[in-house]
């Protein structure tokens, strides 16, 4: 069963559109579709969603390691501007 991606951060369409290719192109575990994302993303992390009973399977996909801000909220906030360059 292929899974169901939550991309982090949400509105870097570059980095969820990759990520979903990387799967449709064989990427089908956690490992190797965090291996790939990471020749791109060297911060990329992914994590299975692990809920009792739960009929899909969903993983999250974080550009940098761990969850951020969009750039509209971070914007918002007085943070800085993320977009879709790769951090290496």
């Amino acid at each position: 069963m292929k899974p169901t991606l939550v991309v982090n951060p949400g509105d870097d369409g570059v980095f969820a559109g990759f990520a979903q290719v990387l799967v449709e192109h064989g990427a089908w575990s956690i490992n190797e579709l965090e291996r790939r994302l990471r020749a791109v993303y060297p911060r990329a992390a992914v994590h299975a969603r692990e809920l009792a009973a739960e009929p899909t399977l969903i993983w999250y996909v974080y550009r940098e390691g761990r969850w951020v801000a969009t750039a509209h909220s971070a914007h918002d906030a007085g943070g800085i501007h993320l977009d879709a360059r790769s951090a290496g």
